[in-house]
Parts: C-alpha cells; structure tokens; sequence
C-alpha cells in the first residue's frame, strides 16, 4: 500500500511528467494551439479523479468487508470509461473540432493516469489481502 505522502508525491510527478508530455503534444501539432483549456481541463480531471478513487479504495480496503474493493474497482473501472466517452463524444459535438487531433492529449493523459490507478490500485490489493495460512495437505 502508498503511504498517503509517498502517493501523492508520485501523484504529482506523474501530473508533471503528464504536462510535459501534452506540452510536446501542444509543440508538435498546430491543432493543439486552440486547445489549451481542454488539456489543462484533462489534466486535472485525472488527476482529481485518480486521487479521490485512491481515497475511496483505501476507505474500502480498511473497511469491515476489504472485498468490496473488487466491487469498487470493476465499477471504477466503467465509470471512469463511461465518462471518458462521455467528455470525448461531448467536446467532439460541443466544440466541433475539425481533426481528431483533440484525441491525442486524451490518449495521453488517459493511459498515463489509469496505469497510474491501477498501480495504486494493485498495491493497496496485495497489502490489505486477507494472509493464508499454510494448512497442511
């Protein structure tokens, strides 16, 4: 399990290292240019979103049933991809941009922040994990 401070900390280099890399994004294509609000938006939606689905987790995971945490993760794992479509068909409608270039930042900070969650995720798994004992055969 991530300490609070030591998750937070990768939390915020991984929002960092994010940024720079939407910031390349922002350089390489001239699409990007008038785009800037949408990315930053990206950015720090994830970021929240990774931070409060971590705090839920580990409410779950010290709770009186640490299996529900499967529960949480399967319906995190469908919200977070339902709303993921949602914000992309939406800003595809709303703005009407005229390239798909607006999906490379998404790209970006989608798969950085859930591999990120599920790293997390995974940790605070194998830590609360009921131990086995070894019975004899």
């Amino acid at each position: 399990m991530l300490s609070d401070g030591r998750f937070v900390r990768q939390l915020s280099l991984l929002t960092l290292v994010t940024a720079a890399g939407l910031g390349v994004l922002y350089l390489a294509i001239v699409d990007l240019h008038q785009r800037k609000g949408y990315m930053l938006l990206l950015l720090l939606g994830f970021a929240a979103f990774t931070y409060v689905a971590q705090v839920v987790a580990e409410r779950i995971a010290r709770g009186e049933k640490p299996a529900a945490l499967l529960n949480f993760v399967m319906a995190l794992t469908f919200a977070k991809m339902a709303f993921s479509l949602a914000l992309v068909y939406g800003y595809y409608l709303f703005a009407g941009p005229e390239g798909k270039s607006f999906l490379w930042p998404f790209f970006l900070v989608y798969l950085a922040f859930t591999s990120f969650e599920t790293y997390a995720l995974i940790k605070l798994s194998f830590a609360t994990a009921p131990t086995r004992k070894n019975e004899p055969s």
